[in-house]
């Protein structure tokens, strides 16, 4: 994880690599703010942003890439104009999204259902480490792909949006709700669209 607070602070290009993520087509300005706060929901646990300032700093990202004649604005369209930096910026993010998207995959599967058969955090994310290792064919702890922490905050981004539930004293997980679970799922796949978009 990776510590970042917006606009003001250190490692500030998270702003930017997330607006990036957004970008990958042209959008208004309402559907571009609303994609780059999800992003900042779903990834809250990789990074440190100033509580109340998704606006501003939003507002201050954008600016700057103007200014660096990286995005153009026009008809109340938001449009990365310089492809190669886009891919760069996106490369940031994208292994955190990756895991994320397969994690919850699994998790839609294999998720405990009750508080009965719920599971300790920490054997659950072993579970889905294994799975993710087997699905990329990588070696255990290969960046942020298959980084336990990266899969553990996937997991507490869930409870955090309230798809599932975490007993904080067990220390234990489970999904009280799986068709709301699902969808939710599909739907973030959706906002990281194209390269998660196979859900």
């Amino acid at each position: 994880s990776t510590q970042s607070t917006g606009s003001s602070g250190i490692n500030a290009e998270y702003g930017a690599a997330m607006l990036a993520k957004v970008l990958v087509r042209p959008k208004t300005r309402d559907r571009t703010l609303t994609e780059y706060r999800q992003l900042r929901d779903i990834l809250q646990f990789e990074f440190i942003f100033m509580p109340g300032n998704t606006e501003p700093d939003f507002e201050h990202t954008i600016q700057q890439l103007q200014d660096l004649q990286l995005i153009a604005y026009s008809g109340d369209f938001f449009k990365f104009v310089d492809r190669e930096t886009r891919g760069f910026l996106i490369s940031l993010v994208d292994p955190f999204l990756v895991t994320y998207i397969d994690s919850w995959q699994f998790c839609i599967s294999y998720m405990p259902r009750t508080t009965q058969h719920s599971q300790s955090i920490k054997s659950f994310c072993n579970r889905v480490q294994t799975y993710l290792s087997i699905l990329y064919c990588e070696p255990y702890v290969c960046g942020e792909s298959i980084n336990k922490n990266v899969i553990e905050n996937s997991i507490l981004v869930l409870a955090k949006l309230g798809l599932v539930v975490i007993d904080k004293a067990k220390r234990t997980v489970y999904c009280s709700d799986p068709h709301a679970f699902s969808d939710a799922i599909s739907q973030f796949a959706f906002t990281i669209y194209p390269l998660t978009a196979k859900l």
